[in-house]
């Protein structure tokens, strides 16, 4: 949180000063006691942060959950938690922890069996990504269920490159998962400011620097 603060308050390229137009639907995060659930915006206002994430193969996406119209009531009313793959169940905790309420998943944002739908969505693709106040990357991910945190692997493999190469700073190191998405690249583009879940460390890119856990940053 401290990344983002110091981002909105010291930097104008980057700064949002009015709340934007919601998505025309987003995830509320709900909280410890309250479960998420898909709202209809309605054209109202707020903050909101975006994922950026691979649904994975045919064999993950058995856990990939979508929005289809016949389930559309029954997510706005309530979507478990425990229902969500790891990923999105991530995501949401992060949402949570840093206080934004809302969050725009495309698989559960865009009704994935109405070819309407998904075409307008699809359309404003680039407004969502650009008007979110954050977009996290999942670039360690596999599949939905493959989860932001780096892992004990992942760490394991982490302190055998400090060893090698002696230096902390692995983010160059780290493949990005994304890379054979075909819709990454307007998501980076557009993205103002990008959270980054690499298998080496956290990561962070605004339109203004870079920083990671290791403390470089670059202007």
């Amino acid at each position: 949180s401290a990344w983002i603060n110091d981002c909105q308050a010291n930097h104008p390229s980057c700064q949002q000063i009015m709340h934007p137009k919601l998505p025309t639907r987003v995830i509320d995060v709900g909280s410890g006691t309250v479960q998420p659930f898909l709202k209809i915006t309605h054209g109202e206002v707020g903050r909101y942060r975006a994922l950026s994430h691979r649904w994975g193969t045919l064999d993950s996406q058995l856990k990939m959950l979508i929005t289809k119209r016949e389930c559309i009531e029954n997510f706005c009313r309530a979507i478990p938690f425990e229902t969500f793959p790891l990923t999105f169940r991530h995501a949401i905790e992060v949402s949570r922890s840093l206080g934004i309420q809302y969050l725009w998943i495309d698989s559960l944002c865009i009704v994935q069996d109405d070819l309407q739908d998904w075409e307008a969505e699809a359309a404003r693709m680039g407004d969502i990504y650009e008007n979110a106040y954050a977009t996290l990357f999942a670039e360690r991910a596999n599949h939905c269920d493959d989860g932001l945190s780096q892992t004990i692997e992942d760490k394991s493999i982490a302190t055998d490159w400090i060893r090698e190469l002696e230096t902390f700073c692995l983010v160059d190191k780290a493949i990005s998962q994304l890379q054979s998405r075909g819709w990454v690249m307007q998501e980076e583009i557009f993205s103002r400011r990008k959270i980054c879940f690499s298998e080496t460390e956290l990561h962070w890119q605004c339109r203004s620097m870079s920083r990671c856990e290791c403390g470089p940053k670059s202007l």
